[in-house]
């Protein structure tokens, strides 16, 4: 099972999938408020309950047993799936930004051009920003509701300065007791 990160969905994947498929059935589930799923305001968008999220659906799809991969805050999200239990403090500048009042609001709302600019200054691995995956980001940030949805998620796991402790702490005490190989990044 592959979960997406923070601002991203299902789609990322897709390069991956012509090498994982001989091999495993994979399965790239979309969390709740990103890409095209719902856009649910009324719930919360933490990684607790996204990892609730996914349990919920690996029961209603019969899967009991899973490897599971996670990007960025799909981590965390992966690690409460393996653990109930999920990750660093650590948070870059521009979501850290997302987290403001006002400052949020204008920071979601970007031309392409702007758009562009933003990810090619906030992204580690610019070989990723193809001209088809920027289009593809931002055309998945015009969906309705995604701002929204987006700013949420941002503001309830982090804050200007940090992840929030509550996101990351139950996860680093009980990493030693998690009885699967793990592997954390």
């Amino acid at each position: 099972m592959l979960i997406h990160g923070f601002g991203r969905f299902i789609e990322i994947w897709e390069t991956l999938f012509p090498a994982l498929l001989p091999h495993f059935r994979v399965i790239a589930p979309g969390l709740p408020g990103f890409g095209r799923t719902d856009k649910p305001l009324r719930v919360s968008h933490g990684v607790v309950n996204m990892a609730r999220f996914l349990r919920a659906f690996m029961a209603s799809t019969h899967v009991e047993r899973t490897h599971v991969a996670g990007h960025s805050f799909g981590g965390g999200v992966a690690l409460q799936v393996v653990d109930p239990g999920g990750v660093g403090r650590e948070v870059d500048l521009p979501s850290r930004l997302l987290t403001l009042p006002l400052v949020g609001e204008l920071l979601s709302h970007r031309s392409h051009e702007d758009f562009r600019r933003f990810l090619s200054r906030s992204t580690t691995n610019t070989r990723m920003l193809t001209e088809e995956n920027i289009d593809l980001l931002y055309e998945m940030s015009q969906l309705p509701g995604a701002r929204n949805a987006f700013l949420k998620t941002a503001r309830e796991n982090g804050t200007f300065f940090r992840q929030k402790k509550q996101v990351y702490q139950p996860i680093l005490c009980h990493l030693h007791e998690i009885e699967r190989e793990t592997l954390v990044v």
